[in-house]
């Protein structure tokens, strides 16, 4: 059940309906890390997992071991297919993106004794796995040192490799410039997985990443915590402060902002802006520096940067108790959408059945200014929110976990991923567009040339992109805000049928068929 609350000129929305809900796991411990949307209007999810039983039959070591694990889902939410990824040692996966060549990159750890399958170190090093679009295995490389690194989050670069970055402890090997106890590390790989470059960014103290995304000027922008007080880190504020690192296209650091008070804090998620600057959740546990005060002692931060990391506003949301967020979208029209693990029944969050007290989850909307403008909280239908997306028919697609109902006595949870349809009325995705809302082919089919013309303007700097129906990139071009027409050429392509795919800096605005003959 989803319980709706629509705020002030808001009071006419309607809450979006859930589509299918996808539950998978085993008798263990799994939840979905993060959902993407897939070319063929699918989802891809992953997780880490020791179960052996269920879903996960093809579990390469025992309960004690883990193993990553894949699902790929059909636009319905039916299981296209599933894999478990390791063998008999500690295995872990915890992102997962499609590749511009129609497979998909993913990114955790592996634990192998020196000397076995990859030339290895006997400790955890970042695991990189390159997957068809079946899931079968194109191939897979290990970086690292002598001691322990895990690879948190992925994106790829333009020139179809990737950048990846998580933790490391090590000094040696693969690992040049460590600065203290644990650093950031961004690791730069080509399409095959040579490794073209790696940076570590830290103080001495620990320091943890959590994500990395591109820039529009072919750069980095990473989120996570720190607790080191000098290095990278020129102006931290207490024991533990969020830092997020922006780096140029070869990992050279352009920029660094520790954003914080005498407490902890902590961010797992930042999006690019529209405007060029990035936006950002997670929670609080300070009342000084950069944090604000707040009427019930709320939780949950909402921090907006600009371009340079400087601080355009930080908000926080909650009630007395404890509340946070693990993720952040920014949608078209501006406005942002921040999912909420709330233990709070006053405050900002109007929860479901309030004299129960219990963690709740759901969504809230932000005006662009960082107002709230609506809120959603889910009972029964998602238990834990790890991540969110947008969808470009205008809804929402959630990742995370649930208790299993047939056995609610046990730890028994599996990954849930969720499909929401689209808010009725004051409040839209704005993703919720036809392609010829956002762009026109004039010729199609194409025999001679095509002009491709934006009629609505993508807002902030993406992308056009058109695929072969083997779901290779046959052609890219990089978009600004204020572009609105280009030309394709007959001789760009083979006769056959191509799908156009339109990006802005938060993912698939609109997409459309082009026949070639």
């Amino acid at each position: 059940m989803i319980v709706f609350y629509a705020l002030s000129s808001y009071s006419q929305t309607i809450a979006p309906s859930v589509q299918w809900r996808t539950v998978v796991g085993g008798r263990e411990i799994e939840s979905a890390y993060y959902v993407r949307q897939t070319l063929d209007g699918g989802y891809i999810s992953v997780t880490t997992t020791c179960s052996a039983d269920r879903d996960m039959l093809d579990h390469h070591g025992d309960t004690n071991t883990y193993d990553g694990f894949i699902v790929k889902l059909s636009s319905s939410g039916s299981v296209d297919w599933k894999f478990s990824f390791g063998d008999t040692l500690d295995n872990r996966l915890f992102d997962v993106i499609q590749a511009s060549d129609g497979g998909y990159i993913a990114v955790g750890s592996t634990y192998q004794s020196y000397g076995e399958i990859y030339g290895g170190y006997q400790t955890f090093n970042f695991w990189v796995l390159k997957l068809n679009a079946d899931g079968s295995i194109a191939w897979k490389n290990q970086y690292g040192g002598s001691a322990a690194e895990y690879a948190l989050s992925v994106c790829q670069t333009k020139d179809g490799g990737y950048a990846m970055v998580g933790w490391t402890d090590s000094y040696d090997a693969d690992v040049i410039g460590h600065h203290g106890a644990r650093d950031y590390w961004l690791v730069r790989i080509d399409p095959l997985g040579k490794m073209l470059w790696s940076k570590c960014y830290g103080g001495p103290g620990t320091d943890f990443p959590y994500m990395v995304k591109n820039t529009k000027d072919n750069g980095f922008i990473m989120i996570g915590t720190s607790e080191s007080m000098s290095g990278d880190i020129k102006n931290p504020w207490g024991e533990k402060d969020i830092w997020v690192v922006k780096t140029d296209s070869l990992g050279t650091l352009e920029w660094e902002r520790s954003i914080g008070g005498s407490g902890t804090e902590f961010s797992n998620c930042i999006e690019p802006t529209s405007d060029g600057g990035y936006i950002l959740s997670g929670e609080t546990g300070s009342t000084d520096g950069d944090i604000p005060s707040h009427l019930f002692s709320g939780n949950l931060l909402v921090t907006k940067l600009g371009s340079k990391g400087e601080t355009q506003w930080i908000k926080r949301y909650g009630g007395s108790s404890n509340d946070g967020s693990k993720c952040i979208r920014q949608l078209i029209n501006g406005s942002y959408v921040v999912s909420v693990l709330t233990y709070s029944v006053d405050g900002d969050f109007k929860v479901p059945d309030p004299s129960h007290q219990q963690w709740k989850h759901g969504l809230v909307g932000l005006s662009q200014d960082g107002e709230l403008t609506w809120q959603m909280f889910f009972n029964d239908t998602i238990h834990y929110i790890d991540n969110f997306d947008y969808t470009p028919d205008g809804g929402f697609v959630l990742s995370g976990h649930i208790g299993n109902p047939e056995n609610p006595t046990v730890v028994d949870i599996d990954m849930c991923i969720v499909k929401l349809g689209k808010m009725q009325s004051g409040v839209t995705n704005s993703n919720t567009i036809t392609p010829e809302d956002v762009f026109s082919i004039s010729s199609n089919p194409l025999t001679e040339s095509t002009t491709i013309s934006l009629t609505n303007p993508i807002q902030t700097d993406g992308s056009f992109n058109v695929y072969n129906s083997l779901g290779s990139l046959i052609y890219y071009k990089d978009l600004t805000a204020t572009e609105l027409v280009f030309t394709l050429h007959r001789d760009m392509f083979v006769a056959g049928s191509y799908q156009c795919i339109l990006r802005n800096g938060k993912g698939v605005v609109a997409t459309s068929t082009l026949i070639v003959e």
